[in-house]
């Protein structure tokens, strides 16, 4: 088996200087794909890195065989990307941040391909410093970008993923069969007013909140419509619970992915977790009708009411 620093040598971070790709961090731009050009390019890229010789699998195959693939699920702005990096940063782990594997898997990448780009992905966010908008999501001393013994793989786009298996919940059972391994869904919950307000206040600002309630509205129905197919693959986490004691809440996660709660990498994630998350819903200004359009969602879903106290008008 090759060692796994070869396989970077000439990887996909040509494609992008990495001035480029601080700047993609910055302005929240995914790192490889964001264009159509660009994914024809990762895509031939991707292809020759992983055919052999002769067309057959070659070498990065055998390195890269994951026991499990776990895929966020759910909204943007709800502590994803925090857990994402801790996962990333276990030594038997790779996350890729924002690398939609979903949109691959539809735009006809390989299990292969997917993998390696997994691994190209997190290894490119971890070498300019795992910084997305305005957080760093570094872990130091850890794994991130590299990993021992590959266990499990995954990627962070919670949102795209739930709309993917929304707009057609067959997807979910050809995504299985597509991996050929145990698949699980990591599903990170926050308080729904912070949640839609740091959605509606997101870089561009576009959507308003009423946007941001109709895109929530939708990503909780899928949530909800995967909990109900496979209860027992979803994993749900509450970010408040993340933040305010994330030892206990990660090595549960860590369980549920069969993967080893490690005290050295509860340790360091430990340091970079802050203490109480965010309260973005004072940013902005609510309507009565779209506080009780969220009401509506709290009562309707059971991983969102223990919320129902922050909802009173």
């Amino acid at each position: 088996m090759r060692d796994q620093k070869s396989f970077g040598r000439n990887g996909l971070g040509f494609l992008m200087a990495d001035s480029a790709i601080r700047e993609r961090q910055i302005h929240e731009i995914p790192l490889f794909g964001a264009t159509p050009e660009e994914l024809n390019a990762i895509f031939d890229l991707s292809l020759r890195r992983t055919q052999g010789e002769k067309g057959g699998a070659g070498p990065l195959s055998a390195l890269l065989q994951p026991m499990s693939v776990a895929l966020f699920l759910g909204q943007g702005r709800s502590g994803h990307s925090l857990v994402g990096a801790l996962l990333d940063a276990h030594a038997d782990c790779l996350i890729a941040h924002e690398l939609n594997v979903c949109g691959l898997i539809a735009a006809g990448f390989n299990r292969e391909q997917i993998y390696y780009l997994i691994w190209e992905n997190s290894r490119h966010f971890a070498k300019v410093g795992r910084a997305w908008g305005k957080y760093s999501y570094a872990v130091p001393g850890a794994h991130q970008g590299q990993f021992r013994r590959l266990s499990v793989i995954g990627d962070k786009k919670g949102g795209s993923t739930a709309d993917y298996f929304y707009q057609n919940p067959s997807n979910v059972d050809r995504t299985a069969a597509f991996f050929g391994v145990p698949l699980r869904f990591v599903h990170v919950v926050r308080n729904p007013l912070d949640n839609i307000a740091a959605m509606a206040l997101q870089i561009g600002g576009t959507i308003g909140l009423d946007g941001a309630i109709e895109n929530y509205t939708r990503r909780c129905l899928a949530a909800a419509q995967l909990l109900e197919m496979r209860p027992d693959d979803v994993i749900t986490l509450h970010h408040g619970d993340v933040v305010s004691r994330p030892r206990l809440e990660l090595a549960t996660l860590a369980e549920r992915l069969g993967l080893a709660a490690e005290p050295a990498w509860l340790d360091a994630c430990v340091t970079v977790v802050r203490a109480a998350p965010s309260r973005s819903r004072d940013k902005v200004s609510w309507s009565l009708s779209q506080r009780a359009a969220i009401r509506r969602l709290v009562a309707q879903h059971g991983f969102l009411q223990r919320y129902e106290s922050d909802m009173q008008p």
